[in-house]
């Protein structure tokens, strides 16, 4: 790929041309492609003009179209609106009579709805009042353009991109140093005017970035007098003025305005008449009287009527208070009641939890005992087994019989020795009856299972 570009390097490789002498996957042919533009290896120092242009709508002045239908452009219009074919009406002269007109709503009535979209606003007669300024003498600031590309200042010859809104200097625009996805249509060259060309007429060019600068930055002139760039802040306000409009759309701006007077009053005088009647509903129960009368009339019976109802609304203001405060107290004890209601609980439960506890360390302390007593009674037995042999022979066969049973414990205790030696028979009873019991992994090993998790 790279060896094709170095045949012919002034003329734009693409993906097409690459794929024509590589048999390979066409994903895998685009990312090598896009990697080796991207570091320079192939399409550098090429004409702006051999790039591949996008597919989209021409430029088509202060604005830009992102999306475009087959048909073109199709002017919004009300359904059941009747359509009327409207023929531009000769320009005439400005001048300084005030004209009044008579606005109905038959006049107005006859403005079609389907105005023009588009229109050479320039190609006019106005312009030569717009244009005729050229012998006053004004200074336009002094502005720097910096290329975005190499950071060099191309105050002098700049050239200005339509989508971005940015400046390249000329050196990058012939190297072709800007995005694969401009073309050299993308961008309109540029140029300082001179001092003595400052005050000279608006050109098309300056009137598109005015206009474009409007709706960018709407009523901030500095930075749309730097957007023009050729032009003061008093220039361009003036040339926004001066700019043609047609009278029929002031017309009915005016008829606008004056329906939303008219609907103001209307509604002011509403209002007035729910106030008043809001004045005798409240003072009705303090004074029916003058609730009665037209108070309107006589300035002291206003002002009684006023001073009755500020003082119904404060004291319906001061009892709702009340309430509400009675309310606030009665939430604030039955909260407080509860909460001890919940401590109290809790204490009987801890106190509940403290005399178990007692009743644990007493039995512990009394099981401390026996085992003192039986290490006691034990040390003293084994003293004693030296002496006399039968005895240990005894002691020898109780101590096999009590391993042999199930672990208890005993308590020591004065008791008869009958009842002893009754317990002591029921315990080897229980005993040999346990050593008789055969597990069921031998008595019925086909239904025996091991437990499993």
């Amino acid at each position: 790929m790279i060896n094709t570009f170095r045949l012919n390097p002034v003329e734009y490789l693409t993906v097409t041309a690459a794929r024509r002498n590589i048999a390979a996957d066409v994903a895998s042919i685009i990312r090598i492609h896009a990697f080796l533009e991207q570091w320079g290896l192939i399409n550098y120092q090429i004409d702006p003009k051999t790039k591949p242009s996008l597919v989209g709508p021409q430029y088509t002045g202060h604005f830009q179209i992102i999306l475009d239908t087959p048909d073109g452009l199709k002017p919004f219009i009300p359904q059941g609106a009747k359509i009327v074919k409207h023929e531009q009406s000769p320009e005439t002269d400005y001048t300084d009579e005030v004209k009044t007109a008579v606005i109905t709503e038959e006049s107005i009535a006859k403005d079609p709805l389907n105005l023009t979209l588009r229109k050479n606003t320039f190609d006019s007669t106005h312009d030569a009042l717009s244009f005729g300024n050229g012998d006053r003498a004004t200074s336009v600031q002094n502005k720097s353009f910096t290329c975005s590309v190499t950071g060099n200042d191309s105050t002098d010859v700049r050239y200005h991109n339509l989508k971005t809104k940015g400046y390249i200097s000329a050196r990058a625009f012939k190297e072709g140093h800007f995005g694969s996805n401009f073309t050299s249509a993308d961008f309109v060259r540029l140029e300082k005017l001179s001092k003595n060309n400052i005050a000279s007429k608006w050109t098309d060019q300056e009137t598109l970035l005015l206009l474009e600068g409007i709706e960018m930055f709407e009523d901030n002139w500095d930075k749309i007098s730097a957007h023009v760039g050729s032009k003061t802040k008093e220039q361009c306000i003036t040339k926004f003025i001066q700019l043609p409009i047609e009278d029929k759309y002031l017309v009915r701006s005016i008829a606008h305005v004056k329906k939303q007077d008219t609907t103001t009053k209307s509604t002011t005088d509403s209002t007035n008449e729910s106030v008043i009647k809001t004045i005798k509903f409240l003072i009705k129960n303090l004074d029916g009287d003058l609730a009665s009368r037209d108070f309107l009339e006589n300035d002291e019976d206003f002002q009684k009527a006023v001073k009755l109802t500020v003082g119904s609304l404060v004291g319906g203001a001061q009892a709702e208070q009340q309430n509400l405060k009675q309310e606030s107290t009665d939430l604030l004890k039955n909260l407080v009641d509860l909460e001890i209601s919940k401590i109290e609980h809790k204490l009987s439960k801890i106190s509940l939890l403290e005399k178990q506890l007692n009743q644990e360390k007493a039995e512990l302390a009394q099981q401390r005992k026996d085992v003192v007593l039986d290490r006691l009674a034990l040390k003293k037995q084994a003293v004693d087994v030296p002496e006399n042999p039968e005895v240990g022979s005894q002691l020898a066969e109780e101590a096999v019989a009590i391993a042999s049973k199930a672990p208890r414990v005993s308590v020591i205790a004065t008791k008869p020795i009958e009842e002893t030696i009754d317990e002591d028979s029921k315990d080897k009873e229980a005993v040999e009856k346990a050593e008789e019991v055969v597990p069921v992994s031998q008595s019925s090993p086909e239904e025996f299972q091991y437990w499993k998790l």
